[in-house]
């Protein structure tokens, strides 16, 4: 029972594994490295683009999708990656992508080439939302960072200072 219990827990985890493919620090380096110089925002060769998502999804001027979502055997990328043919592999010059690369971009496509959206991402994209003010013991603040000072005071097992007078403000 307890042999049958780890050999789940261990599928488990490789299945997770095998699925957390992180696109942000495991595909687009890799398009940097390989592709962007030619597919990139200032070249456009083969009319295709791999910048983001909308162009890597369009039709090139072969007239065949470069990446199909779920398919990574009918994706143009990983035909010209893995080619044999000098004529037809990418990129034609510099280094080739190692296998366990080819089999990284393969696993993306197939997972449904996952492409985060720019705002979902970085902090600055993100609307500021207004934190909901904490509640107080004590109820002399007259704004809102009051609250949060007080709040901290509380936390901390601090009483504010007594208001000065008016002479010395």
């Amino acid at each position: 029972m307890r042999m049958r219990i780890i050999i789940l827990a261990s599928g488990l985890l490789i299945a997770l594994k095998a699925g957390a493919i992180d696109f942000a620090k495991e595909i687009k380096p890799l398009l940097a490295e390989h592709c962007f110089k030619c597919h990139g925002e200032k070249n456009r060769e083969g009319g295709l683009r791999l910048t983001n998502r909308r162009d890597a999804l369009a039709l090139g001027d072969s007239g065949k999708a470069t990446i199909v979502p779920g398919n990574s055997a009918a994706s143009l990328l990983i035909q010209k990656i893995s080619s044999a043919n000098p004529k037809e592999q990418m990129p034609p010059k510099g280094t080739r992508l190692t296998a366990a690369q080819i089999d990284l971009l393969r696993q993306w496509i197939d997972e449904g080439a996952i492409w985060p959206q720019i705002g979902s991402q970085h902090w600055a994209y993100v609307k500021p939302k207004r934190p909901a003010l904490p509640q107080l013991k004590n109820k002399w603040s007259r704004n809102a960072i009051d609250h949060f000072i007080l709040a901290r005071l509380d936390k901390e097992g601090l009483k504010p200072s007594p208001q000065a007078p008016p002479e010395q403000l």
